[in-house]
């Protein structure tokens, strides 16, 4: 029996500077198809803003037991 997984990375803060890509990523179990994962910022959910540099990719990974939702700010200002 696996214990359910959550992971986050970066695990700490980071140090970024004006140009800087800065991808974050969520990996958790996926137990069933009610676990979803979602991102937000000041109580509102992120989605994918291409105008913004900011892209929200969800994959089923490692024969289907784990979620990885990533966002990714690029070109940070």
């Amino acid at each position: 029996l696996d214990l359910p997984l959550f992971q986050l990375i970066p695990s700490q803060r980071q140090l970024v500077f004006r140009g800087d890509r800065l991808p974050l990523q969520c990996t958790a179990s996926y137990l069933d198809s009610s676990v979803e994962l979602q991102w937000h910022h000041n109580g509102h959910p992120v989605a994918t803003q291409e105008d913004r540099s900011i892209f929200v990719e969800e994959t089923l990974l490692h024969d289907c037991c784990l979620l990885t939702s990533e966002v990714i700010l690029s070109n940070i200002n």
